[in-house]
C-alpha cells in the first residue's frame, strides 16, 4: 500500500510512473510541468525536445518546440487548454495549442530590458546565477529573464520577471501591458499595487 499525502480533500498517493522518452533520449533539464483537461502531462525541458507529452502511464505522446526556446523556465495550461511556456534564455512567454501552434508571444525574442543586469563581470567571466540577480539596478519593461506565468479567472495574465527584473508585469487576455510593479531591493513587497 502506497502511502498518502495530504488532509481533507486534499489526499495524494505518490504514483508508481516512469516516463517513456523517445529512443537515446533524456531531458537535460525538466523545469515546468503542467497537466491538460485530458489528464496528460507537459514536461517542458531544455533538451532536444523542449515540450514532451506523456499519457496517464507515462507513454510518450508527442514532442513539440525544437528550436523555439532560448531556455525553458516555466509553464502553465489554462482552462482553455492552452499552453503557457516561460522562456528565460530568449526572454518571452509564448502561448501555444496543446500540439504547439503558436497563438502568441509576449516580450521581445532575444531582447532584454535594460535593468543593470549581467551574467558577466567586467572581465567577461561568467557570474553564478544567484550572484547575477544582485545585479539587477532598477526595474524595467517586459522582460529580461521572465520566470513563471498565472492566469487570472478573466483571463489577465500574470509575468513574473524575476531574475533580472525583479516586477511583475499583468497583460490582459489578448497580450495588451496592463501594468507592471517592483524593483530591485529586500524590502517587502506591496500587496496593494495587485
Amino acid at each position: 500500500m502506497s502511502k498518502t499525502y495530504g488532509r481533507g480533500n486534499y489526499r495524494y498517493q505518490r504514483a508508481d510512473w516512469q516516463a517513456h522518452f523517445p529512443d537515446g533520449w533524456t531531458p537535460v533539464e525538466v523545469n515546468a510541468l503542467a497537466i491538460d483537461s485530458q489528464d496528460r502531462l507537459y514536461a517542458f525541458n531544455t533538451g532536444e525536445y523542449p515540450v514532451t507529452v506523456f499519457d496517464r502511464d507515462g507513454q510518450l505522446l508527442g514532442t513539440w518546440g525544437q528550436g523555439r526556446f532560448g531556455h525553458s523556465h516555466g509553464a502553465l495550461i489554462g482552462p482553455d487548454d492552452t499552453v503557457y511556456c516561460t522562456d528565460d534564455g530568449n526572454h518571452t512567454v509564448k502561448k501555444f495549442t496543446l500540439d504547439g501552434k503558436l497563438l502568441m508571444t509576449l516580450g521581445k525574442k532575444d531582447q532584454p530590458s535594460d535593468t543593470g543586469y549581467t551574467l558577466v563581470d567586467p572581465e567577461g567571466k561568467p557570474i553564478f546565477i544567484m550572484d547575477a540577480i544582485k545585479t539587477t539596478k532598477r526595474g524595467g519593461p517586459p522582460f529580461n529573464s521572465p520566470t513563471g506565468v498565472a492566469l487570472a479567472s478573466n483571463g489577465d495574465i500574470f509575468v513574473s520577471d524575476g531574475y533580472g527584473n525583479a516586477r511583475v508585469h499583468k497583460f490582459s487576455p489578448d497580450g495588451t501591458l496592463l501594468k507592471s510593479w517592483g524593483e530591485p531591493g529586500g524590502a517587502q513587497g506591496m500587496r496593494s499595487q495587485l
